[in-house]
């Protein structure tokens, strides 16, 4: 068990910090499914809208709709995935980053296309996709797979002479810097999107998860 930002969570805790690159490597199948599957909701389920009521323009404004159902879909395909292999998004529906972009989406659709408003109901059922991930790194969810991967992978660097957190061309304190911005952001993903893309070593985990034997 460990204890992130002062909350007992159920299993170990991988890295409080984990680098952009580390957490979609250690994604599973299941993760990229999902991602998949939530970035083909958003055209999906406008098509069935407009099979299910036509607004009556189903030339360019209907493709101009699809292409921003979709465009919406990707982004949150993706954060679903990687929400997945490293965090818990704690806020609720309205809060929502995937809840603000189809309902400012939606109404320029429906006014100036003319999209029957029927294409709101995307709004809600988009934000169920999202309103709650359980997540890997931070010991929300089940992680004995990502912790062997994280083993193996710092013995194999240390083998080498080099450390998990690889080299920086940034100096201490903005390495600093950088890692109190992107600590634990994860867990705000749902209002502002924020990877770690540098290099650092503020890294916090639970102990054991490196063995002191090989420390």
């Amino acid at each position: 068990m460990g204890s992130e930002t002062g909350k007992k969570v159920p299993y170990p805790i991988i890295d409080t910090d984990p680098r952009f690159t580390r957490v979609v490597k250690y994604c599973r199948g299941i993760d990229f499914l999902g991602g998949v599957a939530v970035a083909a909701a958003g055209p999906g389920l406008m098509y069935w809208f407009e099979k299910f009521q036509p607004s009556g323009n189903s030339g360019a404004p209907l493709r101009a709709a699809m292409k921003a159902a979709g465009g919406i879909g990707i982004i949150a395909g993706f954060l679903h995935m990687y929400t997945q292999s490293s965090s818990k998004s704690p806020q609720g529906p309205l809060l929502s980053l995937y809840t603000i972009l189809p309902y400012h989406t939606m109404p320029y659709l429906t006014q100036k296309l003319n999209i029957h408003t029927h294409t709101y109901i995307y709004t809600y059922i988009d934000v169920f996709f999202f309103a709650f991930f359980k997540v890997r790194f931070l010991g929300y969810k089940e992680n004995s797979r990502e912790i062997k991967k994280f083993r193996k992978e710092y013995a194999q660097l240390k083998a080498q002479g080099k450390t998990m957190e690889g080299l920086s061309i940034l100096t201490p304190d903005l390495q600093a810097v950088a890692a109190r911005y992107s600590t634990n952001s994860i867990l705000n993903v749902s209002i502002l999107p924020w990877f770690n893309v540098v290099s650092h070593p503020y890294h916090g985990q639970s102990e054991g998860v490196i063995p002191k034997e090989d420390l």
